[in-house]
């Protein structure tokens, strides 16, 4: 069978929705944490304060947050949709993970999140609809050559002075298919598809799409957050839509100390 676009994207949805269950518990509290520090950081960065006076415009949060690959909702839209000031568009191409990401909401965060199913790369938003963009282990569910047009659409999206979020693979891979996801954690196992242009290319790729980047690490992470399986590294990159100039106001994720939002929020896992 070809690999088109059309075709990979069919096979990512159906595997994600035949094993949404299995993959949350797949996704231990290791990764969850990591995901969850980053999100601190994009929203000190963003200096969401949820002030009486800000805390809904509309209906609809005075902050407007866009998560590409959402999947069930954790702890990602979980930790975003605790902020009662955010507005949150959350998108995957799973309906089964979106059902999830539904039943895993706090009852009075529902209103604030707009869920949007399908592919990402047929999004269509108006320029400058954002404050900031989360694409967490999911660009690379893309076809290479499709990532960095999705890099410069997200840059279209963003609102001046707003934040990009993002991680890939770090090393460059062309296609990688494993026609056995999942086997450990159910036994029939399902097919699943992977592109990376790597961290280099990346990184490259949204500075050309006009963000500046503050902040890019690379961490060595056991799949599935798993203790004893392969460890793949991911790059990290946090970058900014606005002012060239680097602010002392944004200090590193490696600068920062959790706070209390934060803290409490890690004690439910």
């Amino acid at each position: 069978m070809s690999l088109t676009s059309s075709t990979i994207k069919s096979r990512v949805a159906e595997s994600y929705t035949r094993f949404a269950n299995e993959y949350l518990k797949w996704t231990t509290d290791a990764s969850k944490r990591l995901r969850l520090r980053y999100m601190f950081d994009l929203l000190e960065r963003l200096d969401v304060e949820c002030s009486e006076g800000n805390k809904k415009i509309n209906g609809r949060g005075k902050f407007q947050v866009l998560e590409l690959g959402a999947g069930a909702g954790v702890p990602a839209t979980q930790y975003l949709a605790s902020y009662g000031c955010l507005g949150v568009t959350a998108n995957d191409i799973s309906t089964a993970q979106l059902e999830l990401l539904a039943m895993n909401l706090p009852n009075d965060a529902v209103d604030r999140v707009n869920v949007v199913e399908g592919d990402m790369f047929s999004l269509n938003f108006p320029p400058e609809s954002f404050n900031a963009v989360v694409c967490l282990y999911s660009l690379n569910h893309l076809p290479s050559n499709e990532q960095r047009e999705m890099i410069s659409r997200i840059s279209s999206w963003l609102r001046p002075g707003g934040w990009l979020l993002v991680n890939v693979a770090n090393m460059p891979v062309e296609i990688a298919v494993d026609e056995q996801w999942m086997k450990e954690a159910n036994n029939e196992g399902g097919w699943m598809y992977w592109s990376s242009l790597g961290g280099d290319a990346t990184a490259t790729a949204v500075e050309k799409a006009g963000l500046t980047i503050r902040d890019r690490e690379v961490i060595a992470e056991p799949e599935g957050g798993q203790q004893g399986m392969k460890e793949v590294p991911f790059t990290w990159i946090i970058a900014e839509k606005g002012d060239q100039s680097l602010s002392m106001e944004h200090p590193t994720a490696n600068e920062k100390q959790p706070g209390k939002d934060f803290c409490g929020f890690l004690g439910e896992f």
